[in-house]
């Protein structure tokens, strides 16, 4: 009897997974394999919707180079201002999207290319813009 309610019960929670859930999952790992490499902070959007839409290249954008550069790897970053090391540690993307820096929310990736990285900050209508520099 113990062993048909242990198959039971096994059996529910593998059907409770939702497709909607293992597909955000992969797309989440996707995401992070995409994210890997180097980006530098070009500037930033303003009266922007948080965290749609996606803004256009010319809208609300303010150029404004800091020289910092965020490295990705599998689930590590560090990021460095004009070449020297600032901090590093670990990262993670939530299945909504919400990037976290050593478990601080940095904000919602709601746009991501090949050479473009925009981060809405979830404090406000402004979002955050990188382009790729090395893989």
């Amino acid at each position: 009897m113990k062993k048909i309610f242990l198959i039971f019960v096994s059996c529910l929670i593998i059907s409770a997974c939702s497709s909607n859930d293992e597909d955000k999952i992969q797309e989440n790992a996707l995401l992070k394999e995409k994210l890997m490499g180097t980006w530098k902070y070009d500037g930033y959007y303003e009266d922007v919707p948080n965290p749609n839409p996606v803004p256009s290249e010319a809208e609300n954008f303010y150029s404004a180079s800091n020289d910092e550069e965020i490295t990705y790897y599998t689930d590590t970053f560090a990021v460095s201002t004009l070449n020297e090391p600032t901090y590093n540690g670990n990262y993670t993307i939530s299945n909504d999207s919400l990037l976290s820096h050593n478990n601080e929310t940095l904000g919602k990736i709601f746009s991501r290319n090949e050479t473009r990285l925009i981060i809405s900050h979830l404090s406000g209508y402004s979002a955050a813009r990188y382009s790729k520099v090395t893989n």
